[in-house]
């Protein structure tokens, strides 16, 4: 290995330790905030939007994360025209298939509330949790889109703002409508990362 690449190689690794100290900084502050507001119950949804959010790839990804992580770099090399061709359309199949989980998910609202909800008593919107779905999925396949271009400083940034917009908008939500505003201003945060990460790549 080259100087200048372990040097691209030791940047691209402090990039994304400092991109995880914000984020962790950034997600101890507002659970102490969201335990002291939160009752019980609401808090116990918590953890079910974090599930629900990183589940949607788990269906239709087909590997295509994966591919990406593999190929990218050395298509980046030798053929750009055929990376830019993998990005496009693994990106385009990953986030239909995203769609589709989420579509089913809909369909099968009734028996999915009983399973997992049941505990919440009416407390929650399920659609929320079915957008949630949508961009969460996103999210996480934006972070394997970067990480493929090794553009390490690019991820930091869109994981640590991530997790102050989507946090600080979902308490402004609580305040205005309780926990179906929190989880709204989950949603509309890490909406606003997805689409300005994704414009920018």
């Amino acid at each position: 290995m080259t100087s200048s690449k372990a040097d691209k190689a030791l940047k691209g690794v402090s990039d994304i330790f400092l991109g995880q100290i914000a984020s962790r900084i950034f997600t101890f502050l507002f659970l102490i905030i969201f335990v002291r507001l939160l009752s019980p119950e609401e808090l116990a949804t918590l953890p079910l939007y974090y599930a629900v959010s990183g589940a949607a790839t788990l269906l239709f990804s087909m590997g295509i994360p994966v591919t990406f992580i593999r190929e990218v770099p050395r298509l980046r090399v030798a053929e750009p025209d055929k990376m830019h061709s993998l990005l496009f359309t693994g990106f385009v199949v990953v986030m239909a298939g995203i769609v589709m989980s989420a579509f089913l998910a809909n369909l099968l609202k009734e028996p999915i509330q009983a399973l997992l909800f049941s505990d919440l008593g009416g407390l929650i919107d399920l659609r929320l949790f079915v957008v949630a779905m949508v961009v969460g999925g996103w999210k996480t396949l934006m972070t394997f889109v970067l990480k493929s271009l090794q553009m390490y400083r690019g991820m930091a940034i869109f994981t640590a703002s991530n997790d102050l917009l989507y946090r600080a908008l979902g308490l402004a939500g609580f305040f205005i409508a309780g926990i179906n505003g929190l989880l709204a201003g989950f949603l509309l945060g890490t909406f606003i990362t997805n689409v300005y990460c994704t414009w920018r790549v």
